[in-house]
């Protein structure tokens, strides 16, 4: 999960520098998306970002408790 993060960021950022630098910029993308703008696609882009971030929080929330469960002693 954290590689599909980590390149999601880096493409974000990468549109993110291509608004900023380039006023005329091609759109190739497919499907839904095609009709998405480039700061449309950006903000798309980061509600996923986010999405799977607190993904990446929630999974290692819960084996630090499956850690805590395993280590307590029996009849406590």
């Amino acid at each position: 999960m954290i590689t599909g993060v980590s390149l999601l960021t880096v493409f974000t950022v990468y549109l993110v520098y291509m608004v900023l630098t380039d006023p005329n910029l091609p759109c190739s993308c497919g499907g839904v998306i095609q009709q998405l703008s480039w700061k449309q696609h950006i903000a798309f882009n980061i509600v996923f970002i986010a999405t799977g971030l607190a993904g990446i929080y929630m999974q290692n929330n819960n084996e630090a408790g499956k850690i805590e469960e395993i280590h307590t002693p029996a009849g406590v």
